[in-house]
């Protein structure tokens, strides 16, 4: 029996985020996202449904999603989903439910007049990963994305 821990994500980043260093120096990035469904209900009115995301990403992912990502930018994400406990300050356990991103696309237009403080050190995988014209639909642009990883 095969056994399937997957989470795939579209959304909006929430903050800014924070980025880490653990033992020996590991990056670590935690951020957050919010995704929305709709439906229409009895009276065909529509109603709105929100969600927010831990997310926790390690290593290189870690420092592009620290160097390129901000509030309000849409992104797709794969992962798995991990729970853990943690003691507040108060002494209460709590247990959250994080998703560790494995990949990651940003969704949203990148306007590289604006962004002259990039650091050198992703700027041109950035630059091959992104085209100047994204096709106009998220659904698009995931698999144009997912075509130039393959050829």
């Amino acid at each position: 029996m095969r056994l399937l821990n997957r989470v795939e994500l579209i959304g909006e980043v929430v903050a800014k985020p924070e980025l880490r260093h653990v033992e020996q120096q590991i990056p670590l990035c935690f951020f957050r996202i919010i995704t929305a469904r709709n439906w229409n209900d009895q009276e065909h009115r529509e109603q709105w449904e929100y969600e927010w995301h831990q997310i926790v990403a390690w290593g290189r992912l870690a420092e592009v999603c620290h160097a390129y990502l901000h509030k309000n930018v849409r992104v797709y994400l794969e992962g798995m989903l991990k729970t853990r406990v943690y003691q507040d300050s108060q002494g209460h356990q709590h247990t959250i439910a994080e998703v560790i991103a494995s990949d990651l696309i940003i969704l949203d237009r990148f306007d590289w007049a604006e962004q002259d403080h990039l650091p050198d050190l992703f700027e041109d995988e950035l630059r091959q990963s992104m085209p100047y014209e994204p096709p106009v639909t998220p659904d698009a642009w995931i698999l144009y994305n997912l075509r130039q990883q393959q050829s």
